[in-house]
């Protein structure tokens, strides 16, 4: 797991978090905060992969295969996806993100992507 925060330039408090191997539990921010937009890199897999948030503050908050996600977004095989939300999404705890290979909201086999899946947050 390799996580990098980052203060964008002109931007007042949004940060840029990048994770470059989403298959272990990983805290993203450890207090509330706004997911202004996400970009998922699949491109090193030949099946789907499935990017779990949940509004925690600390990885231990998080069992997998037990805790449900506040969110599952999908990414397909050897894609690239950005998801945006001009609103932002609130996460009032915090954030954990987990990379499975499969969609299921709480019974999901706890499988990572078989190759690295990057995934670069704008937080604000």
């Amino acid at each position: 797991m390799a996580i990098s925060i980052s203060t964008v330039l002109g931007s007042g408090s949004s940060k840029t978090i990048i994770n470059t191997d989403v298959s272990d539990i990983s805290l993203v921010n450890n207090g509330a905060i706004t997911l202004q937009a996400i970009e998922i890199d699949n491109g090193s897999n030949t099946s789907a992969s499935y990017i779990h948030l949940y509004n925690v503050n600390a990885t231990t908050s998080v069992t997998a295969g037990t805790t449900a996600p506040t969110m599952v977004l999908p990414c397909p095989e050897s894609a690239k996806i950005d998801y945006v939300f001009p609103q932002g999404l609130t996460f009032n705890t915090g954030i954990v993100m987990l990379g499975t290979s499969n969609f299921e909201a709480v019974t999901y086999t706890t499988t990572a992507p078989s190759n690295a899946v990057s995934v670069k947050m704008i937080l604000g």
